[in-house]
């Protein structure tokens, strides 16, 4: 999920910020979508339990990830400033 959810915001063009932000959110996402899915569609206690694992595994590595790139600063990308003059304005 954190892979998908940080390629995809790439594919978009975002900044490495907001890259970092929704890798995070799809992967912690992924857990919680799993287990109502499980209980929805297979209506069974058993087929939840690897997904409801997930949910404080996907916690534990939310937060390493993040501890990981809050040591790494984001690269702001911005496009170049046009050099403004007097006589340009």
């Amino acid at each position: 999920g954190y892979s998908a959810g940080y390629g995809l915001a790439s594919a978009l063009r975002f900044d490495q910020a907001d890259r970092r932000t929704v890798a995070l959110e799809v992967g912690i996402q992924n857990g919680g979508m799993a287990t109502g899915l499980a209980f929805t569609c297979f209506n069974s206690a058993q087929v939840a339990l690897a997904s409801a694992t997930f949910g404080p595994i996907s916690a534990l590595t939310s937060s390493v990830l993040a501890g990981v790139w809050s040591r790494k600063p984001s690269v702001k990308e911005s496009a170049p400033v046009a050099n403004l003059t007097e006589n340009n304005l």
